[in-house]
């Protein structure tokens, strides 16, 4: 954003656990907050773009973008008590790609086994095909930025 101001483009804040639940997914709600940006940056430039996402899960009902965090917690390898470190949580973004949290929902009453289920192998599926429609910048490193490639837009 040219402003550098990106928080109008912010999706409404979600809390990361509850008392008794101490998931420790903050790096996996950090990276998704930023796609979310992204995303809902790219609609507010190209309308067009909305069914597309839609289509693809990665909206919430009121037409904002909403990434599984849980889907990238789990894929990443979080561990409960103790979290994940950034390399870990973009790595596994880049390689997988992301899924709304339609497609993989969770909620705060969920258990640790709940929250971190065994991710299905359709659900593994539609974030590869997310990841081959939204490629990743790469420098050599991983960067939390994701470019929309258009060959890909059907």
């Amino acid at each position: 954003e040219p402003s550098g101001d990106w928080g109008q483009f912010s999706s409404p804040p979600e809390k990361q656990d509850n008392d008794t639940n101490r998931r420790y997914p903050c790096v996996s709600i950090s990276l998704a907050g930023d796609i979310e940006k992204y995303l809902n940056r790219m609609m507010d430039k190209d309308s067009s773009l909305k069914p597309l996402f839609d289509s693809l899960g990665l909206l919430h009902p009121d037409g904002y973008a909403d990434i599984s965090e849980c889907f990238i917690a789990k894929g990443s390898g979080t561990i409960p008590d103790r979290g994940n470190s950034q390399y870990a949580v973009y790595e596994f973004v880049r390689k997988n790609g992301f899924v709304g949290e339609k497609s993989w929902p969770s909620n705060l009453e969920m258990t640790l086994d709940g929250y971190y289920r065994i991710l299905t192998p359709e659900v593994i599926a539609l974030g590869k095909k997310i990841c081959n429609a939204m490629k990743p910048t790469d420098k050599g490193y991983v960067e939390p930025h994701f470019k929309f490639n258009y060959k890909n837009r059907s």
